[in-house]
C-alpha cells in the first residue's frame, strides 16, 4: 500500500532508519517543531545529513511537506537543557538531492550527546511537515 505521511501517527524514531519509501516519515504538526538525537556515544559532531524523499516519488510530484529552514543544536545533558550550543542553521534544497549534507559550524568546539533539529519552516505544506532521515557525522570523544 502506498502510504502518506499524515494518514498515521509514526515515531520520531523512523527518522533515524534508513527507509525513505515515500509516507514512512515523521510528520510534525505544521511547518515549525523540534526532536532531541541521543546519540549513541558523546561526540565532536561535524555534519548532519537531512533526507526526503525526491519529489519524483511523490504522489503529488511536489515536496512541500519537506524541511525549508532547520538549525542545529548540540546539548550535553539532553532534555534538560533549554538552549543548547548553536551548531548552524542551514536550508534543504527542495530542487537538490533528496539527501544532503551539511557542515556544522564550530563542531568541534565541544562535544555533545544528543543533538536537536529545529524546523523552522517548511517548502509551504500548512498541515505538516515530513522528515525522512537525520545523520550525525562526527568523531568519537576521547
Amino acid at each position: 500500500m502506498f502510504g502518506l505521511c499524515w494518514e498515521y501517527s509514526r515515531s520520531p524514531d523512523v527518522i533515524l532508519q534508513r527507509d525513505n519509501t515515500p509516507g514512512n516519515c515523521w510528520a510534525l504538526h505544521g511547518s515549525r517543531g523540534y526532536v532531541v538525537i541521543k546519540l549513541s556515544r558523546i561526540i565532536h559532531p561535524f555534519a548532519v545529513t537531512l533526507d526526503h524523499i525526491a519529489k519524483e516519488d511523490s504522489q503529488t510530484e511536489e515536496i512541500s511537506s519537506a524541511p525549508k529552514n532547520f538549525a542545529i543544536y548540540g546539548l550535553k545533558d539532553g532534555f534538560g537543557e533549554k538552549e543548547g550550543a548553536f551548531l548552524g542553521e542551514f536550508i534543504y534544497d527542495q530542487e537538490g538531492f533528496p539527501v544532503q549534507t551539511f557542515k556544522l559550524e564550530d563542531a568541534n568546539a565541544d562535544r555533545f550527546g544528543y543533538l536537536q533539529l529545529r524546523v523552522l519552516s517548511n517548502w509551504g505544506h500548512q498541515n505538516y511537515t515530513c522528515i525522512y532521515g537525520l545523520r550525525v557525522h562526527g568523531d568519537p570523544a576521547l
